[in-house]
């Protein structure tokens, strides 16, 4: 069973990448709206979120950003630090929901 959810999760990444590089959009966020938050989710000297980044901020989906928080994709093939993505709407003057 646990290798049917593993599967199933590594498709959905699969689909995820896909998606982001093919300009759709995942939580509402296209890939070029995303890239106006990279500065501001990657270590070692994150920026603070740009006006851009917040505006992509304002209309993006919480809760699925939420989904998001501990995936293995966010770190690995996008190279983000899910930490300080986490933070980015507090930053921008959104809440994140509860729990998430």
């Amino acid at each position: 069973m646990a290798d049917k959810k593993m599967i199933v999760l590594v498709a959905l990444m699969v689909v995820v990448a896909v998606s982001i590089v093919d300009g759709q959009k995942v939580c509402n966020i296209s890939r070029t709206e995303f890239d106006e938050c990279l500065p501001a989710m990657t270590a070692p000297d994150p920026t603070f979120p740009s006006k851009e980044c917040c505006e992509n901020i304002h209309n993006a989906d919480l809760p699925c950003m939420c989904s998001y928080k501990d995936s293995y994709l966010a770190t690995t093939v996008l190279q983000v630090d899910t930490e300080l993505a986490m933070k980015i709407p507090k930053k921008c003057g959104r809440v994140l929901p509860s729990p998430c």
